[in-house]
């Protein structure tokens, strides 16, 4: 028996979002996505109305939206994504819930992926065994596997974060799962291709068109230092 997943997507921009609801109408079939609007039009929308949307907390933040789509999710588990994706395996959705039920000991799993903080996770990197365990800390947004028993235990994401997007607060997210026990496990079949936004030279890196970003992710990495003793 498969766990019921719904997926979540944070997204902004049109034309990037439409490469990932692309990927994500061929390859899975299974579960529901959720997407939090940070300002998509209104064609986006009827084009992919088969998805649900929800409008995101303002001032936009990632660890709000994140925490918005875990709470409209309750009870099933979740896969975060990015928009900038490109899912490359058939019912990627389906597979980690199967790996989720088998695994209990693992707090997160993920799929093999390119551009991505934890290099267990990239593609010549990739073993022969059907799970890499990792100690390293895994991004929340690359097709990231939370089963709904980790968010009850964990909670939600730590919202003091500053507004915006990325920096850190997926790795305190790891951090604090990590200090309850659990392992992190990378899926050996599942992969998936995370540009940056850069899947063809017309759309630009996400994080690049938010006005002040970097500098919000200063402060991020300055809050996660002064939590956990950390960099």
């Amino acid at each position: 028996m498969i766990p019921e997943i719904h997926n979540i997507v944070l997204s902004k921009f049109d034309d990037i979002f439409e490469l990932f609801a692309g990927s994500f109408l061929e390859k899975i079939h299974f579960s529901k996505l959720l997407v939090i609007d940070d300002g998509l039009s209104n064609d986006i929308k009827e084009k992919y109305s088969d998805f649900f949307y929800l409008p995101s907390p303002k001032p936009f933040g990632a660890c709000l939206s994140i925490n918005l789509g875990m709470r409209e999710t309750d009870p099933f588990d979740v896969i975060i994504w990015n928009d900038d994706i490109r899912i490359i395996t058939e019912n990627i959705d389906i597979i980690l819930g199967e790996w989720s039920l088998k695994r209990p000991d693992l707090g997160i799993l993920a799929p093999i992926s390119t551009n991505v903080m934890n290099e267990d996770q990239l593609p010549q990197n990739r073993t022969s065994e059907p799970i890499k365990e990792t100690k390293n800390d895994i991004g929340c947004g690359c097709g990231t596997y939370y089963p709904r028993k980790i968010i009850r235990e964990i909670g939600f994401f730590d919202e003091a974060y500053a507004i915006g997007i990325g920096g850190r607060e997926d790795r305190d997210y790891c951090e604090r799962i990590k200090r309850k026990g659990y392992k992190f496990g990378i899926v050996q079949e599942c992969e998936i291709e995370h540009g940056g936004g850069q899947f063809d030279n017309a759309v630009s890196n996400t994080h690049h068109r938010i006005p002040g970003q970097l500098a919000k992710a200063k402060l991020n990495r300055e809050y996660f230092k002064q939590k956990w003793g950390l960099e």
